[in-house]
């Protein structure tokens, strides 16, 4: 936490017990990800900005921790003299071999827990074999060691959207990106919203039943 966090959680009221971190290295490491995490995974056109300067807090203090002398940034300085720094926004995404010239998308896939997909949730993801879209090998290995097992775990399932969507998936047990042809893709982002419209319309119903 900030370091002026507990004084204003005890002047309102807030309970529990303050201590000095065991593992301050550790600890600065959760919140940096914790921050990231927050930041990254929202819709794009809603992200906060101001999350990237608690990053950036956090960095810089476990920066002095585990580089007290700046050795670490010397050497850093002197790579990025040689290979620049990330101004350009260059990507670089692996093509399938034999894959020509078509393009890909970034994607992400979920383990999922729960009832029958989709009247259970209303994530915008969809299971990719309801609607043609192949499963990469590497991606079922994934799932196959968080749980998904047709025949041990019938509950649970793979779900896939286009990145950028909503981290929160129902009943997520894991998560990982990925790519698929941006023709798959397509057909994935046609399939959330038909799939919203159907939960819309079923909802529209419920409600004005009789």
């Amino acid at each position: 936490m900030r370091d002026g966090n507990e004084a204003w959680c005890r002047a309102n009221g807030v309970s529990g017990q303050w201590r000095t971190s065991p593992d301050p290295a550790a600890a600065l490491a959760r919140k940096i990800f914790e921050e990231a995490l927050e930041y990254a995974f929202e819709q794009a056109g809603r992200r906060d900005p101001a999350e990237l300067y608690d990053v950036l807090d956090a960095l810089q203090t476990l920066l002095g921790l585990e580089d007290p002398q700046g050795v670490l940034a010397a050497a850093h300085q002197a790579k990025v003299a040689v290979m620049g720094g990330f101004g350009r926004f260059v990507e670089w995404c692996p093509v399938p071999e034999g894959a020509g010239t078509e393009t890909f998308e970034a994607v992400l896939w979920s383990v999922v827990r729960g009832a029958a997909w989709p009247e259970s949730s209303s994530s915008r993801a969809v299971e990719p074999g309801r609607f043609g879209v192949i499963i990469p090998g590497d991606v079922l290995t994934w799932a196959g060691s968080h749980g998904l097992d047709p025949d041990l775990n019938p509950d649970v399932y793979i779900l896939v959207c286009p990145a950028g969507e909503p981290a929160q998936v129902h009943g997520q047990i894991a998560r990982r990106g990925g790519y698929l042809p941006a023709l798959d893709v397509d057909v994935i982002r046609c399939a959330i919203s038909a799939e919203e419209h159907q939960r819309e319309e079923a909802h529209w119903d419920r409600n004005h039943d009789g």
